[in-house]
C-alpha cells in the first residue's frame, strides 16, 4: 500500500525535524551519498551540479553528490517515484502534470527561474505574439513535451483554439531556424541558448519569450514528500553546496578550466564544438547570477499562472492543492 504525505504532514514536521538535524554535528565523517538526475544528459547548462561536484563544493557540505544523466522529464519524475534518485530537475509545467497524477512531488527551490523558452521566427515574416500564432504551423522541441504545453497555454489565453495550429517535432538546435527560411515552419519553440547561438551567427531572427504571455516557473530542483519529511538537513546542504557552486562559477573568469574540470568527471556534449563550449557557459553566466542573487528562490505567482494556464488549456485538471511547491528548505538553506 502506498502512502501519501500531505503537505500539511510536511509543513508540521519540518520544524521538529529541523531542530533535530540541528542539534547533530553539521557534517558527518563520511560524506552522505545523494544521487542527483539531470534533466538529459550532462549539458553544459547543467553546470551547477557537474562543477559542484568536480571543484568540491558539495564535498565541503558533506555530501557526496553523483550526477546522473536524465533523458527527459518523463523519466526524472519516474525515477524520482522509484526511489532511485533524491533529486532531480524538471520544468514547473512538467512539475504540475505529473503533480496531479501523483501527489508525492514536491519542488524546493528553482534554477533557470525564467526567460527559458522563446517563440523565434523570421524577422521578415515575424510572429509578434500570441494571436499571430492562430493558422501557422509552429515548431516544438517534442511533441507532448513542455514546449507544445507551452503553446497551447500561449493559445489558451489568447482564446485561439488549439486545432488552428498546427505543430511538428523540431527539436532545439538552431539549425531548426532553416525550417523557418524554408517555409516550413511559421516558427518554433526554443530556448534562450538557441536564441543566443541565433543570435551570435546573425541570423535574421525575432524573438520573444514565453514568460511575456505565459509566466511559469523555469527549471525546479524536485523531490518527494517523503525527502522533505525525512532528509530535510540534506536537502538544505545540497541547496548550500548548489549556491556556493553558483557563487565560484560567477567568480571564475577562467572558463575553460572550469570546463576542464568538468569534463574530467562528465563528457560534455558543448565541449565537442569549436570553442570547447566556453560561449555556452558564459551565456549561462547570466542567468547562474541571477538564480545566485535570488538564492534559488521561486515566484509563486507563476505557479498560480502556469496552473490556470494549463486548466484552461485542458492539459491538467485543477490540482486538488499546493502541495506540489514548499519553500521551507530553502529558507532553512539561506534564512
Amino acid at each position: 500500500m502506498t502512502t501519501q504525505v500531505t503537505r500539511r504532514a510536511v509543513s508540521a514536521g519540518l520544524g521538529a525535524l529541523f531542530g533535530a538535524a540541528s542539534a547533530r554535528p553539521a557534517l558527518s565523517q563520511a560524506p552522505e551519498r545523494v544521487t542527483y538526475l539531470t534533466p538529459f544528459g550532462f549539458l553544459i547548462d547543467y553546470a551547477e551540479t557537474m562543477y559542484g561536484t568536480s571543484g568540491g563544493f558539495f564535498a565541503k557540505q558533506g555530501l557526496d553528490l553523483v550526477n546522473e544523466g536524465g533523458k527527459g522529464s518523463a523519466f526524472g519524475i519516474q525515477q524520482l517515484t522509484a526511489g532511485n534518485v533524491l533529486i532531480s530537475r524538471t520544468g514547473g509545467t512538467d512539475l504540475l502534470k505529473a503533480y496531479v497524477r501523483d501527489p508525492q512531488l514536491i519542488a524546493i527551490a528553482g534554477v533557470y527561474p525564467k526567460d527559458l523558452f522563446w517563440v523565434i521566427s523570421h524577422r521578415d515574416k515575424p510572429i509578434q505574439g500570441s494571436a499571430d500564432l492562430a493558422g501557422k504551423t509552429v515548431g516544438v522541441i517534442s511533441v507532448g513535451g513542455a514546449t507544445e504545453n507551452l503553446l497551447d497555454m500561449m493559445l489558451a489565453k489568447a482564446s485561439i483554439p488549439k486545432s488552428s495550429v498546427s505543430r511538428e517535432a523540431a527539436g532545439n538546435a538552431p539549425s531548426a531556424f532553416e525550417l523557418v527560411k524554408a517555409g516550413r515552419l511559421s516558427g518554433y519553440i526554443a530556448t534562450h541558448l538557441t536564441v543566443h547561438r541565433l543570435r551570435s551567427a546573425g541570423q535574421p531572427i525575432h524573438a520573444w519569450c514565453i514568460d511575456e504571455v505565459a509566466p511559469s516557473p523555469g527549471d525546479l530542483y524536485v523531490t518527494t514528500k517523503r525527502t522533505v519529511e525525512e532528509r530535510p538537513e540534506t536537502l538544505v546542504r545540497f541547496l548550500r553546496g548548489v549556491d556556493a557552486t553558483l557563487a565560484a562559477i560567477g567568480a571564475t573568469a577562467d572558463t575553460p578550466a572550469l570546463i576542464a574540470s568538468m569534463s574530467k568527471l562528465y563528457d560534455i556534449p558543448e565541449t565537442k564544438s569549436p570553442d570547447r563550449g566556453v560561449a555556452s557557459l558564459d551565456f549561462a553566466r547570466t542567468n547562474f547570477a541571477a538564480v545566485h542573487r535570488a538564492k534559488l528562490a521561486v515566484a509563486p505567482a507563476t505557479f498560480v499562472s502556469a496552473r490556470d494556464l494549463m486548466v484552461a488549456a485542458g492539459i491538467i485538471p485543477e490540482p486538488k492543492d499546493d502541495g506540489y511547491f514548499t519553500d521551507a528548505i530553502r529558507k532553512k538553506a539561506f534564512g
